[in-house]
């Protein structure tokens, strides 16, 4: 299937087709197609946020309204490198500060999970951006084998990383 079908004729948990991804736009719409639809708990990991997909509002919004829409919902997010993040000031920036349910934290530097960016949705849907150069990537939203090894990973980077404190001291 390509990116030109639309991300609301995709349901969370039920449409197991994988979705090419091929455009910024492309990816703008499904994150935040996932978003609303997820209830419990987005991961993300990647070497830097890629800008063309986190400095949305957006993004930020669902993000916001994702975390506040459920006491038990969390949005735990992974960063190689949290520099970029830092600089840009991108809106998730500001919300991470604001709201308690989304988390930054910094990967421990013996991890590497490459130059890709993962978002993992309710433990059911996977999008993947393989590289930073280009904008080609996939997304699935029922594929709950592959989200498993996924979110074990992330799980076990999330365990040994660490909090950045320039990210908190960035708005003080």
């Amino acid at each position: 299937m390509t990116s030109s079908q639309k991300a609301e004729e995709n349901i969370l948990g039920e449409s197991s087709n994988r979705v090419v991804l091929n455009a910024a736009k492309d990816y703008l719409h499904h994150i935040e197609s996932l978003t609303k639809q997820s209830s419990r708990i987005i991961q993300i990991y990647s070497d830097d946020l890629p800008h063309v997909l986190f400095e949305s509002q957006e993004i930020a919004d669902a993000f916001s309204q994702f975390a506040r829409g459920n006491r038990h919902s969390n949005i735990q997010i992974l960063l190689k490198d949290t520099r970029v993040l830092i600089q840009s000031r991108i809106p998730l920036l500001l919300l991470n500060n604001r709201i308690s349910a989304i988390k930054i934290r910094k990967a421990d530097e013996s991890y590497n999970f490459g130059d890709q960016t993962i978002l993992l949705f309710d433990h059911t849907a996977i999008m993947e951006k393989p590289t930073p150069d280009s904008h080609a990537g996939l997304v699935c939203y029922s594929d709950r084998a592959k989200v498993r090894t996924q979110s074990q990973l992330f799980s076990e980077y999330w365990e040994r990383s660490s909090e950045d404190p320039n990210i908190r001291d960035q708005l003080i």
